[in-house]
């Protein structure tokens, strides 16, 4: 399989449409910036510093969402990310969500809706990561949809319209549901 780096393959951000979630700034998703592992395309060997000057300066990034887990950072190549992040000026929110799985602490993934919809209402460009960036990051998007006032089917179809294999197992697309019978 071939090797995917940041070159071959720039980082690419899919960002919903404003009229999703009706709010000022710009909500996207992607897969872990500097990514070192196996993918369903290939092999990714990106550089880190290449996608956060890409995420920064391209897409104007003001503030990355990280949903990976500690041990994950050493298993796929990152284990600098958060201050790299940090050093390039991008502002930093982390819950760490286990891959493939649901935020433990309902309370905490709803606090960080809540702030990043405040981040949003003041126009600032926020993009969400997980490994992938399907499973964990399309739920959180959607959660944010649902947030929003979008009905849970919608949110799920606005996100899977932009990463077909968004929000990858029957208990992530739970969790927005349960977000969306909170509100």
């Amino acid at each position: 399989m071939a090797k995917l780096t940041s070159i071959s393959h720039p980082l690419r951000v899919d960002f919903l449409p404003p009229s999703s979630h009706g709010l000022a700034g710009q909500l996207g998703m992607t897969l872990a910036p500097g990514r070192k592992s196996q993918g369903l395309i290939g092999q990714w060997d990106r550089d880190l510093i290449t996608d956060l000057e890409r995420l920064k300066h391209h897409y104007l990034c003001d503030r990355l969402v990280s949903l990976i887990e500690d041990h994950e950072l050493v298993a796929i190549g990152i284990p600098t990310l958060y201050e790299a992040v940090r050093q390039q000026g991008i502002a930093l929110s982390r819950l760490a969500i286990v891959d493939g799985g649901t935020p433990t602490d309902l309370e905490t993934y709803q606090l960080l809706i809540t702030d990043l919809i405040q981040a949003l209402s003041a126009r600032e460009t926020i993009v969400i990561h997980c490994h992938a960036g399907l499973g964990r990051t399309g739920m959180l998007a959607a959660s944010i949809l649902v947030t929003k006032g979008q009905p849970p089917e919608a949110a799920i179809a606005a996100v899977r319209a932009l990463r077909p294999r968004a929000i990858e197992t029957h208990a992530q697309e739970q969790i927005i549901y349960k977000i969306a019978a909170k509100i």
